[in-house]
């Protein structure tokens, strides 16, 4: 599953679940958006290609840099992408969503 085998990557810090899903507004047309903090010296594009290719379902994925995610708590994407948004794995606090990873087959 997707975010057991992420969770288990030391460079992955945090995995957010975002948009229509997160929120419960689940409609025919509804993926999975994701945001994850990841340890990494890699180009924003290049980033993405390693979870594009181990996802099962459909997903938008954003994947950014402690850094970069710390940068952008004041801006307006991020702050209401974690209003809305349920944290489903934080390294180093044991915080992983059991329940919303299996629902959502990630």
């Amino acid at each position: 599953m997707f975010v057991d085998r992420w969770s288990r990557d030391p460079s992955v810090k945090k995995i957010i679940l975002f948009g229509s899903v997160a929120r419960g507004n689940i409609h025919r047309g509804s993926d999975l958006d994701l945001i994850i903090v990841q340890e990494t010296d890699k180009k924003f594009l290049s980033r993405l290609e390693p979870f594009y290719r181990d996802a099962r379902i459909a997903m938008d994925i954003l994947v950014y840099t402690p850094d970069e995610f710390a940068a952008m708590t004041e801006g307006v994407f991020l702050k209401n992408a974690l209003r809305d948004g349920v944290v489903i794995y934080e390294a180093g606090t044991g915080k992983r969503r059991e329940q919303m990873a299996e629902a959502s087959g990630t």
